[in-house]
């Protein structure tokens, strides 16, 4: 069964398991899941229980579509420098798969310097 097996992405010290499942209810966990192939699924950013919220997406120098960067903001009109961002970084292997999630609150024009 897909869901396992743990993969190496971890955010805020926590293991996830391919299909989304995760040991607590940080809600900064409930933005993403990352499926059994180490694929990125952004399934809660539209179940969130605001109506209106945007996300971020920098991908850096890759070109395989997999962003290195996700931000999320639960206010519609929040500003790039608003420092209630939920930022997240990505890393993968040599296969485009996740290895490992990093996260934290902050501003969007402060990712690179909040999560190197």
């Amino acid at each position: 069964m897909a869901g396992d097996n743990p993969i190496n992405a971890r955010i805020l010290g926590r293991r996830y398991r391919p299909g989304g499942v995760s040991n607590d209810n940080n809600d900064l966990n409930k933005d993403f899941n990352v499926d059994s192939n180490g694929s990125i699924i952004l399934s809660s950013l539209s179940t969130l229980n605001t109506p209106q919220q945007q996300a971020l997406f920098d991908y850096v120098a890759r070109t395989d579509s997999n962003p290195v960067y996700i931000g999320s903001n639960t206010t519609l009109t929040a500003l790039i420098s608003d420092p209630t961002w939920r930022l997240f970084k990505f890393s993968y292997d040599g296969s485009a798969r996740v290895t490992q999630v990093q996260a934290t609150v902050g501003a969007w024009t402060n990712r690179t310097t909040l999560l190197p």
